[in-house]
């Protein structure tokens, strides 16, 4: 008796002990449950809703029209009309919900649909109530050619879209929120799933020819719902793409060896 008792005594003093090892985020992303996506109904929001339902995730998906999302994608999502440039609208999208997948994007160069707008606003939006409502984890989806790897203000390209993500993305670094970054281009929509994916730092990625800049859809969102529950993702910000390999090389590895991504 005295024996056992010891023997659980020991285990409770060393399940104690790792637990106090873990980091909070870590503790906080594995209790998500519930995760809204923002732009689920464009190409790459739709890859994220179905990749999270097939897991288990409860999904809300925002888009600009409800029942039409209703109607072409049926259950796979709580579906909800959010505009993301409405703060009261963003508010009540993300209330009772543990996690936020941003996969928004301009649609015009300039104007209300442009990147001020949607790419820097909405996602400032979205941001700003994931810090108000306490959410643990908050994956965004912008642009391997974004970020201080170049002078954004001096890159007009489409509207200096480079500029309004890179505001953005500084807004949730800063935001104290677990975080992760995801930099893609070049999509190709496709499930994923077949190449090898690679993560780089942008300074690095921005220096390979724009034809080797490219990523499966399918594979942007197997990476953005593992961040959801793999610490070693957090706080990291990173260019993605395929190569020609087995897709059972370890991505996470070339995640886990990059320094955090300064503002």
């Amino acid at each position: 008796m005295t024996n056992r008792r010891t023997l659980t005594r020991r285990r409770f003093i060393a399940t104690t002990g790792l637990s106090a090892m873990v980091s909070p985020t870590a503790l906080a992303q594995n209790e998500i449950r519930s995760v809204v996506v923002a732009g689920a109904t464009g190409r790459t929001g739709k890859r994220i809703v179905e990749a999270l339902n097939a897991q288990g995730f409860q999904v809300r998906g925002l888009t600009r029209d409800a029942a039409r999302a209703q109607n072409r994608h049926g259950n796979i999502a709580e579906w909800m009309s959010c505009d993301v440039r409405n703060p009261n609208a963003v508010a009540a999208a993300l209330t009772g919900m543990d996690a936020v997948i941003c996969a928004i994007g301009y649609t015009e160069f300039a104007g209300p649909n442009g990147g001020q707008f949607v790419d820097y606003l909405g996602v400032r939006h979205l941001v700003d109530q994931a810090v108000a409502q306490h959410a643990k984890h908050f994956a965004l989806v912008s642009s391997g050619s974004a970020g201080p790897a170049r002078e954004q203000n001096r890159n007009p390209l489409f509207g200096y879209v480079g500029y309004w993500k890179t505001k953005a993305e500084n807004r949730l670094k800063s935001s104290g929120l677990s975080f992760t970054i995801v930099g893609p281009a070049g999509l190709v929509d496709v499930p994923g799933g077949t190449r090898t994916i690679r993560a780089l730092n942008r300074p690095e990625y921005i220096k390979l020819p724009m034809a080797e800049r490219v990523v499966d859809i399918g594979d942007v969102a197997t990476v953005a719902v593992a961040s959801l529950t793999d610490p070693v993702l957090s706080g990291k910000s990173f260019a993605l793409l395929n190569e020609d390999g087995p897709p059972s090389y370890d991505w996470r590895a070339d995640v886990k060896a990059l320094p955090p991504e300064e503002s």
